[in-house]
């Protein structure tokens, strides 16, 4: 998971009156005014072409949890960050869920089908979990749960925006017989910097079994190019001058193929700069 820039609104939730966005909200306010709706309002607006398009140029083509590319692999959903319709809790379902921000530009993220919907996958060690986003949106706080236009501004959640914070700042990552891993970055388990990172890759699977086969394969790319770099670097003094040129070219092959891998657009970059710091310290 990396940072992602927002960007402006696509027209059809800008904040100007006459947008879809806008109209869909003043008539979700009159529906849930109403002491007995039957929670079945039809959210549309977030769903149209121009937004899909919007947050797939934001995240690159990429899921704004796991960084795996949506072409040949997965579905692209459009991700509520707080959920619209209700809200699953350790202590039951809670409804209506965020209604007020089911249009806005600042709650959609896009995300492949396995960290959206709820779904007990197998994870890299072989035990089991319950994983996928869905309705979920655990607080610090229940007790300061939102129930009406305003309130989320009180909330302390414990899932990682990546649009709002910086995930590369709260997570490590680990090679364990021989899979890559993700981890929490703080050690202090009462932090709320490792309660996010905790709760965010148990909630979103980010450790599970295929995505980890994924990254892993990925990480071996980086790592066999960083090896290759130092070991060409340090043997280049000792080269005969008929074959510098082609050292060298070797070389800075293999450095554009570690800068691309960390790169915003390739699957993984937020592993692939963990592992690459100390080289990408070297070359900026």
């Amino acid at each position: 998971m990396i940072r992602a820039n927002r960007g402006e609104a696509p027209e059809v939730l800008e904040e100007k009156s006459t947008s879809n966005g806008k109209k869909e909200l003043a008539r979700a306010r009159d529906y849930f005014s109403q002491p007995k709706h039957n929670n079945d309002f039809k959210f549309t607006a977030y769903s149209h072409p121009t937004v899909r398009e919007a947050l797939r140029s934001m995240f690159l083509g990429k899921c704004a949890y796991c960084e795996h590319p949506y072409e040949g692999a997965f579905t692209e959903d459009v991700e509520h960050f707080r959920p619209k319709a209700r809200i699953d809790t350790e202590n039951g379902i809670l409804r209506p869920g965020y209604w007020w921000l089911a249009s806005d530009w600042n709650n959609l993220l896009p995300s492949c089908a396995r960290c959206n919907k709820t779904k007990t996958l197998s994870l890299f060690d072989g035990t089991s979990l319950k994983v996928g986003k869905g309705n979920r949106f655990p607080l610090t706080n229940e007790n300061l749960r939102a129930t009406t236009e305003g309130g989320e501004i009180n909330e302390i959640p414990l899932l990682i925006d990546p649009t709002k914070e910086y995930p590369e700042k709260l997570f490590k990552y680990e090679i364990l017989y021989e899979k890559c891993i993700i981890k929490p970055e703080s050690t202090d388990l009462q932090s709320i910097d490792y309660r996010k990172a905790r709760t965010s890759i148990d909630t979103y699977g980010l450790n599970r079994r295929g995505l980890v086969k994924e990254r892993s394969r990925t990480y071996v790319s980086l790592a066999s190019s960083i090896e290759q770099v130092k070991l060409l670097a340090m043997l280049l003094p000792t080269t005969p001058l008929e074959l510098k040129d082609t050292v060298t070219n070797k070389i800075n092959s293999e450095r554009n193929h570690i800068l691309q891998l960390t790169s915003d657009s390739s699957p993984f970059a937020g592993m692939c700069r963990w592992f690459a710091k100390p080289f990408l310290n070297q070359v900026t």
